[in-house]
């Protein structure tokens, strides 16, 4: 399991922001979901 820094996750939504996908960022940072479970919601 990577787990990103407190001090980087501001950095990394600014830029799923940029590239139009904070939503799904947003929803991996605060739910735990894995990576299958999140491409099932598509």
């Amino acid at each position: 399991m990577h787990i990103l820094p407190q001090e980087k996750i501001g950095m990394y939504l600014a830029e799923a922001d940029r590239r139009g996908l904070l939503a799904a960022f947003y929803l991996e940072l605060t739910t735990g979901l894995r990576r299958g479970e999140r491409l099932a919601l598509l």
